[in-house]
């Protein structure tokens, strides 16, 4: 498990309202998967927000059922998104791929009013630090 090392912030439920741009991402993804013009950006969307998911729940055993949605509901779907877009150039969904990012919203959304915004914090720094080592690491060879 993570140890809690957060930054002070506002409560989440606070945050929210000054960023509505959360909500409003996931929303714009189903969008943009309904309506089959989904890209690059959307499907790097949803994988930040599983991403998300993952850190939040490996904090505390009491969060572990993010882990267990990301793992179970959200992973398969982007795994089956990622072979399409190899297969066929397109970011294409079916219908239970759909759902799942559908379920992505209401799950996220009751998760994160849960949690503190000094959590929601510590994930984004801790996901932009991989994804900054893993850049690193692949411009060095």
């Amino acid at each position: 498990m993570m140890t809690k090392h957060y930054k002070k912030s506002v409560p989440m439920l606070i945050q929210k309202h000054l960023k509505p741009t959360i909500e409003t991402k996931q929303y714009a993804c189903v969008l943009a998967f309904t309506n089959g013009v989904a890209g690059q950006d959307h499907y790097d969307t949803l994988l930040f927000e599983l991403n998300l998911l993952l850190v939040a729940g490996q904090t505390d055993k009491k969060k572990k059922y993010a882990v267990e949605f990301a793992t179970n509901e959200l992973r398969p779907a982007l795994e089956s998104v990622k072979q399409r877009v190899k297969n066929t150039g397109k970011f294409g969904v079916n219908a239970d791929e759909l759902l799942a990012i559908k379920k992505l919203i209401d799950f996220s959304r009751e998760f994160w009013n849960k949690q503190t915004g000094q959590l929601y914090n510590f994930c984004v720094e801790q996901i932009n630090l991989f994804y900054a080592d893993t850049q690193k690491r692949a411009a060095n060879g």
